[in-house]
């Protein structure tokens, strides 16, 4: 073990002896460690962007809706479903919303507009994803009760008060509703559909705003169009998917055996075409990280034959004082594996802080995984052994007095 410890006090006496060349043979190495560093990074912080603009919270949700391919009895969820996926699943579970919707005939003043309305209970915020322009947002007390409030979206406003102006009272189907807000415009793509919509309380909208002449898409004031049950962030989304399945069957007496009476997806998120888009800018991406590792290793063993060759007279001194040439082998191959992990660093620190320069001033999509950053190390040393595995058999190889005369 000391021996050891000697050889790696000896490796970084060499490494940093002259720290120019130090310097240069990091830098090599620190390239390509930056360039995968950087493909990882934007990989991941593009995935969540684009998750987050196209999804929102359904990156991380179960959407639950009828199985209308199936035959059965069973109809769609229900409300009391909440409380038995919230059984099942405990602490996964971080918020949940259920809705349902109908066409409405909605008028404000002299404006009329044919709209959809969307009854919601729950945490709506995660699908509804728009800030609040005017107003404010239905509270949870208002979309847990039966009361006539109701908000709009942003195409639903310029459409029943395209002079502008407060947002007081509209009428759905007949009925007064007192407006609480207006939403702005849609932060993430599956919110579009509430651009132009009306959203009141479920119960509210069962009971008032849906009339027999009109297309409702329940028939009974308890069922639901979908419900969304958010996960916490980290949870196995198909265990949970499982559980709440089981849980569902149990609760509306469906077999265990048959195909499923419910589905858990959301038609409307193009999840195929994203992994697509995202597989395409990997490839991209994967390939010019591979042209910049390339390169630093070209250089590096360049620059470490280099070394191994202004090294001759320290090399032949050793020898001459009894180190075999397994003892310099290993000393060149620790030289490397230390400028290998220090250029890594380099890369890593280099990338990080341009990173979070973009990301502040332009909201570049990076994310630095840990993971990430210790298999760029790991890699930038077993570089660094790689490409000095044949200077060091040069030099162990070589002959004392034909090194000395160097």
């Amino acid at each position: 073990m000391m021996r050891f410890i000697a050889l790696v006090h000896l490796a970084l006496w060499s490494a940093f002896s002259r720290p120019m060349r130090a310097a240069l043979m990091c830098a090599t190495l620190a390239g390509g460690a930056a360039g995968v560093t950087l493909t990882a990074g934007v990989l991941q912080g593009y995935a969540r962007a684009m998750e987050a603009l196209t999804f929102g919270a359904y990156a991380r949700s179960l959407v639950i809706s009828e199985n209308s391919f199936v035959e059965d009895r069973f109809g769609p969820p229900r409300l009391a479903d909440i409380g038995h996926i919230r059984e099942a699943l405990g602490e996964e579970v971080e918020a949940h919303a259920a809705w349902r919707r109908s066409a409405g005939d909605v008028r404000s003043g002299r404006h009329q507009a044919a709209l959809q309305v969307y009854g919601v209970t729950g945490a709506f915020h995660h699908e509804a994803d728009m800030p609040v322009a005017q107003g404010r947002a239905l509270t949870a007390e208002e979309t847990g009760s039966a009361q006539r409030v109701c908000m709009l979206g942003p195409g639903a406003y310029r459409m029943l008060f395209p002079d502008g102006g407060e947002a007081q009272s509209i009428r759905i189907n007949g009925v007064s509703c007192a407006v609480t807000g207006v939403f702005g415009e849609p932060r993430s793509q599956l919110a579009e559909r509430y651009r132009s919509a009306v959203l009141t309380p479920f119960t509210a909208a069962a009971r008032y705003f849906e009339t027999p002449d009109q297309f409702g898409f329940q028939t009974l004031a308890h069922e639901t169009e979908r419900l969304t049950i958010v996960l916490r962030h980290g949870a196995d989304r198909e265990a949970a998917l499982i559980s709440a399945d089981r849980a569902l069957r149990r609760a509306h007496g469906a077999s265990q055996a048959n195909i499923s009476p419910f589905v858990y997806a959301d038609p409307a998120a193009p999840a195929e075409a994203l992994a697509r888009q995202r597989d395409l800018i990997a490839r991209l991406l994967i390939s010019i990280a591979l042209v910049s590792v390339a390169v630093a290793v070209t250089g590096y063993a360049a620059a470490s034959m280099a070394a191994v060759e202004m090294q001759k007279r320290d090399i032949a001194l050793m020898m001459m004082s009894g180190a075999t040439g397994r003892t310099i082998m290993v000393q060149v191959l620790l030289e490397g594996a230390i400028l290998g992990m220090v250029g890594g660093v380099a890369g890593i620190a280099a990338v990080a802080g341009i990173a979070v320069l973009a990301q502040t001033l332009v909201g570049f999509p990076f994310v630095l995984d840990g993971r990430i950053a210790a298999l760029v190390l790991a890699g930038g040393a077993l570089t660094g052994l790689a490409a000095s595995l044949g200077p060091a058999r040069r030099a162990a190889a070589g002959s004392p007095a034909l090194n000395a005369r160097a």
